[in-house]
Formats: C-alpha cells, structure tokens, sequence
C-alpha cells in the first residue's frame, strides 16, 4: 500500500494542532508541521509532542508554505489539513487512483460538533487536500492555494471538520484578518475571498 503523510502549516496553533493531529494518527505513516517562523505560542511543542515532525519556514503567502511543506514530506501521498480541522474516516482506500481528491468539509460552531457555523451553508464545501506526492502537483493562488497537476475527483468520505470558530479567541482572528490585509495590499489577494469581520 502507498504511504500516506499529513502535511499542517501553522501560526500559532497550539490549541488545536494537538486535536488536528490525533485524528490521523492512526490512518498517515508520517505528519509533518511547517511551523510559520513568526510562531511564538507552544505550536512546536505540541507538534513534537503529538509524534510530527517540525519544519520551519519563512512565510511569503500560502502557496508558498504549502509548497515548502510538502517537499519535506517522505510519503507517497500528501494528505493537507489545516490545524483547526479534525479528519473523519479513512482516507487510504483512495489512494488506488491516482488524482486530486476533494474532499467535502463541514464547518462547527462548537467543538463537539453539535452546531453548524453559519459557514456551513456552503457543505459540502469541497476542498482539494489528498493528491499524489508528486513533482506535477503545483500551487497556485498565493492565498486560498489549489494543488494543480492532475485530474480531480470528488469523493463523499473521509469528511474534514473546520473548527475555525470554535477555537480561535477574538485576539486570533483579529491576527488573521491583519494577515490577510497585509497580503492583499501586496497585491496577493488571486483567490482571497475577504468580507469584513471575517477571517476570510
């Protein structure tokens, strides 16, 4: 069977890095977190602690972290998660074919996964995270980033859980939204859906 790594880029995660982590561990041959070099909370730590292994990198923009993180990656496939989503289920039955494979994502207001975030309008939010380890897979978009290079396909399992709401203090996402300015008055905003008050 092919191998299969976790890939996590991450600012200041240590809250829910930990939770993103256990609900892999069981189902990738390696995780590995590209730690954002400006990280001054426990992220590392709580990574190491978890079993992944840390890299660090310089953020540029998104595309550029991903694409950082994943070439340290040893395994076969790439599964990316944010650190504040959870994994349900199995992803290794579809590492048979060889694609780009959304993967549908539910958006929660709570950790225990009992109320639906406004977000969650958008299920069953497709997002392209499990793709071939692979020199054809390229990003583009510097913010909202894509994995390009190879067919998509869709599939109804394993489900990604976005905890945003759920685990980010007021302080954080006010962090992210700044993040998201500074990018765009670089004039790296291709893909950036902003609305005011929100992380994006």
């Amino acid at each position: 069977m092919p191998t299969l790594g976790l890939v996590v880029i991450a600012l200041d995660e240590e809250r829910g890095l930990p939770l993103t982590l256990a609900s892999v561990r069981d189902v990738v041959d390696e995780m590995l977190v590209a730690v954002d070099s400006r990280t001054v909370d426990g992220t590392r730590e709580a990574a190491r602690d978890a079993g992944a292994r840390v890299v660090e990198v310089d953020f540029e923009h998104f595309a550029q972290m991903r694409t950082a993180a994943v070439a340290a990656v040893r395994s076969d496939w790439v599964l990316m998660l944010d650190a504040d989503e959870v994994l349900e289920g199995d992803p290794r039955p579809l590492l048979q074919r060889r694609a780009i494979w959304e993967l549908p994502r539910r958006h929660w207001a709570d950790l225990e996964r009992t109320r639906p975030s406004a977000e969650d309008r958008a299920f069953p939010d497709r997002q392209a995270r499990l793709f071939p380890n692979d020199p054809c897979i390229h990003f583009v978009r510097p913010v909202h980033e894509l994995p390009k290079g190879l067919r998509v396909r869709r599939t109804k399992s394993p489900v990604i859980h976005h905890l945003k709401e759920a685990l980010r203090d007021p302080a954080t996402r006010a962090a992210r939204r700044a993040q998201y300015r500074e990018l765009l008055e670089r004039g790296l905003g291709q893909g950036f859906r902003f609305r005011r008050g929100k992380d994006y």
